[in-house]
């Protein structure tokens, strides 16, 4: 699971988890304040759309009970506000854990490629 990070002026460091779904609420307040459909919300992700960006992270803020306020968000720099990937998803899976570290070099006796 990703967290919304958002990183204020004095260096300060906020994070909330990042909403897996969305209320109609929420996309109304996506669509009010950053002009984002529910369909073009990847592309706008993709784009680094800043407003998506800022709406998101006041979503999560919420969903937390805390407030922000686009004015709020307006005066931090771009990247600010960024999705860090939690470690349960950097974590190796034990299938891949149980694998060796690199496969034996292919040679024709083992049925490799004599090229």
């Amino acid at each position: 699971m990703a967290d919304i990070v958002l990183t204020t002026a004095n260096g300060t460091e906020r994070r909330w988890p990042e909403p897996d779904e969305l209320t109609y609420g929420e996309l109304r307040m996506m669509k009010t304040l950053a002009g984002v459909e529910p369909a073009g919300l990847p592309d706008a992700l993709k784009a680094a759309d800043a407003a998506t960006i800022m709406v998101l992270a006041i979503i999560a803020a919420g969903r937390a009970g805390e407030t922000l306020t686009m004015d709020e968000l307006d005066a931090l720099p771009f990247g600010a506000i960024t999705l860090a990937v939690g470690d349960d998803e950097n974590r190796p899976t034990e299938q891949a854990a149980d694998a060796p570290d690199a496969l034996p070099a292919a040679t024709p006796d083992n049925g490799g490629n004599q090229s």
